[in-house]
């Protein structure tokens, strides 16, 4: 066997690993390391992860929630490529990290407040990731952007739409999704935002679904929409976004479609401010569980990877 079919094998035997292995492995040799921190590997890692993660029909989503206690309330902005993009509501911070490698990034200052809307995902155009916050000033949302290359906050542009809610976009194909209302004529609608454009698009909804505590999330790799009760908090299906001949229509589906087994990570973050090394902050997946309910259909979905949240 020649030595680049011997790297070969071993990479095809290395990428089926999880992350938390090929860490170890990284201190096995030098050419491992080197192997296992390529870009071309990474991304193949990745591609790996999902391609399990869709064709596993055991599951339904893998998600990610963050913990919100009295003593350390974080809220989740959103996840893509194993990246988490969370927010440190005691401290205003705003963090990107990977809970897999525990890789955390602290991003510049930019206040949110409580009439706010956000989202993360991934640019597939520029291999860049990129964060949006709206905020809600008189009779539009302004929005700002925020990408990992350039680490720089800028004024996208301001939208005649007002935030149903404080609320956290859903991220499918490459757009970030809010539940508005149109102030031109007061009508509910989904606002998309298109990362590789930076342009936003109004989704209309279906005329017969009912608008009162109406929820957006993912489902079988679609978006739709759910109603969610005020006293027992379960989650009803209502419609589903589906594409036919590049055409999207929306269909009514039962309460149950599409409801698996999810498996919910739940992060876990550690502030070592008393300890010299320049207020180290470690963040990681906690155990995972399993829920059928369909109670977590709005979070994010989550993938492990080796991504690194300083993207060069």
């Amino acid at each position: 066997m020649t030595s680049e079919a011997l790297v070969d094998v071993v990479e095809q035997i290395l990428v089926r690993l999880d992350v938390k292995d090929l860490i170890r492995c990284k201190s096995v040799c030098k050419s491992w390391h080197s192997l296992i921190s390529s870009d071309r590997f990474i991304n193949y890692h990745l591609n790996c992860s999902c391609n399990n993660d869709l064709n596993n029909y055991a599951i339904g989503h893998r998600r990610i929630l963050a913990p919100h206690t009295l003593l350390l309330e974080l809220s989740m902005i959103g996840s893509s490529n194993g990246l988490v993009c969370i927010y440190q509501q005691f401290n205003g911070q705003l963090l990107v990290a990977n809970p897999s490698t525990r890789e955390v990034k602290k991003l510049p200052e930019l206040r949110l407040d409580i009439s706010e809307c956000w989202g993360f995902g991934y640019d597939s155009s520029t291999k860049d990731y990129k964060v949006i916050v709206g905020f809600w000033r008189l009779k539009t949302t302004c929005f700002y952007l925020l990408s990992l290359k350039t680490n720089i906050w800028e004024v996208i542009r301001d939208v005649k739409y007002e935030p149903i809610m404080s609320v956290r976009g859903v991220l499918l194909d490459g757009s970030i999704h809010w539940l508005m209302i149109n102030k031109n004529n007061s009508k509910k609608v989904i606002l998309s935002f298109d990362l590789s454009r930076e342009d936003f698009i109004e989704i209309s909804l279906p005329d017969e679904c009912d608008q009162h505590n109406m929820r957006l999330g993912v489902i079988k790799q679609c978006l739709c929409i759910f109603s969610l009760s005020p006293y027992s908090r379960k989650r009803e299906m209502k419609w589903v976004l589906k594409k036919y001949n590049a055409k999207k229509f929306w269909k009514r589906v039962p309460d149950d479609y599409g409801i698996k087994c999810d498996v919910i990570h739940k992060l876990k973050l550690e502030d070592r401010t008393s300890t010299p090394d320049n207020n180290k902050i470690s963040i990681h997946c906690g155990l995972r569980h399993l829920c059928i309910n369909g109670h977590y259909v709005s979070d994010p979905i989550f993938v492990q990877s080796l991504v690194s949240p300083h993207v060069r």
